[in-house]
């Protein structure tokens, strides 16, 4: 999900700094113990999740303004260019492991 905060009383869970109200903020839903809730990061802290397969996923990406739009649009056709770039350090971890491994 993508929209602008709404009250400032919401934290990038990268950064752990508050998100300003009027700012934009990118959720990533979850789900624990049969409960759904968004995890906000700020738009700094935002990566494309290798999952997204349409910007139509994005809830709310319509809503948003023409530049944050293409903000968003940029960083995904840069992640298509790159197919290798990691998005977590988890991720970086996996991918240099998995290469040392001998078949």
């Amino acid at each position: 999900a993508a929209q602008y905060a709404v009250s400032g009383r919401s934290k990038c869970k990268a950064c752990k700094q508050s998100i300003e109200k009027g700012k934009l903020r990118i959720g990533t839903r979850v789900v624990i113990h049969d409960h759904s809730s968004l995890q906000w990061k700020c738009w700094p802290c935002w990566k494309v999740p290798r999952n997204l397969q349409t910007l139509e996923d994005i809830e709310g990406f319509q809503a948003l303004e023409q530049a944050d739009r293409d903000g968003i649009r940029q960083r995904v056709s840069q992640l298509k260019r790159d197919p290798l770039r990691t998005t977590t350090p988890q991720a970086a971890f996996a991918r240099k492991s998995a290469g040392d491994l001998k078949v």
